[in-house]
């Protein structure tokens, strides 16, 4: 894999990571449980994830790298995907 695609995936991974933390943890106050909020966030930055690598792919534009996503949907993202 050149570089360049190692450098959007793990900077693709650690902003989905991070919105699903911060999502997470919006929802704990809230008052949903820990486990149904972490699936929850997980599960709607992976499907949005997808759905932008989508928009690339139509658009003849650079994708969200496989390895990415696949790390998403396999850390509890696979509802989303």
């Amino acid at each position: 894999m050149p570089r360049r695609y190692r450098n959007l995936a793990a900077s693709v991974f650690f902003f989905a990571l991070g919105l699903t933390v911060m999502l997470a943890g919006s929802l704990i106050v809230w008052g949903m449980p820990a486990w149904s909020s972490y699936l929850s966030a997980i599960s709607l930055i992976t499907f949005a994830c997808f759905g932008w690598d989508k928009y690339q792919a139509k658009q003849s534009r650079q994708r969200v790298p496989e390895n990415c996503l696949h790390a998403l949907a396999f850390i509890g993202g696979s509802p989303g995907s």
